[in-house]
C-alpha cells in the first residue's frame, strides 16, 4: 500500500517531509493579509480614542503617523495603477508600513496598557475594558501576531 503525502499544491497548509509545518504562496500572502488586518485595526482605534491620546506632544506625533499611515496606505491602494504606476504605489505603501512600525514602537515606549485603561474608566466609570479595544495592548498584540506570522513566513522559505 502506497501512502500519498500531501503537498503544497493539495493545501494553503501541509507538512513537509521533516515534519515542518508548511505554507504555500496563497498561505503567505493569508498571513500578511491577517497582519495588515491587524495593522489597520490599530490604527483605527488609535483614531477612536485620540482623546487619550492627544494630550501630550508625543501622542500628537502619534496620531500624525497614525493619519499619514492611514492616509498613504488609502491612496496607494486606490490609485494604484491608474494614476500612479505600481511601483510608486507599491514603495508608497512600503514607506507607510515603515511609519507604522515607528508609531507601533512609539505607542510602546510612550504608554502602558494601564495607564489609558485608566484614562477611559475616568470619562466612562464602569465601563467594561476589553484588551482589543485598548490601542497600546493592541499594540503589544500586533507585534506578537507579526513575530509569529513572520517566523512561519520565513521558516517557509528554507
Amino acid at each position: 500500500m502506497r501512502l500519498l503525502k500531501k503537498t503544497s499544491e493539495d493545501d494553503l497548509l501541509y507538512f513537509d517531509d521533516y515534519g515542518i509545518l508548511r505554507f504555500d504562496l496563497g498561505g503567505k500572502i493569508m498571513l500578511l493579509f491577517t497582519v495588515e488586518i491587524l495593522a489597520l485595526w490599530v490604527s483605527f482605534m488609535l483614531l477612536g480614542r485620540w482623546n487619550y491620546f492627544q494630550d501630550s506632544i508625543h501622542g500628537k506625533s502619534i496620531l500624525g503617523l497614525d493619519i499619514f499611515f492611514l492616509g498613504t496606505t488609502f491612496f496607494s491602494i486606490v490609485t494604484k495603477g491608474r494614476l500612479i504606476n505600481i511601483y510608486h504605489t507599491e514603495i508608497a505603501k512600503q514607506i507607510s508600513n515603515l511609519v507604522f512600525f515607528v508609531m507601533i514602537f512609539l505607542i510602546i515606549y510612550y504608554y502602558t496598557p494601564e495607564e489609558i485603561n485608566d484614562k477611559i474608566e475616568a470619562g466612562n466609570p464602569g465601563d467594561n475594558l476589553y484588551f482589543y479595544t485598548n490601542p497600546v495592548m493592541m499594540s503589544y498584540i500586533f507585534i506578537l501576531v507579526f513575530m509569529i506570522c513572520f517566523y512561519v513566513v520565513y521558516n517557509s522559505l528554507r
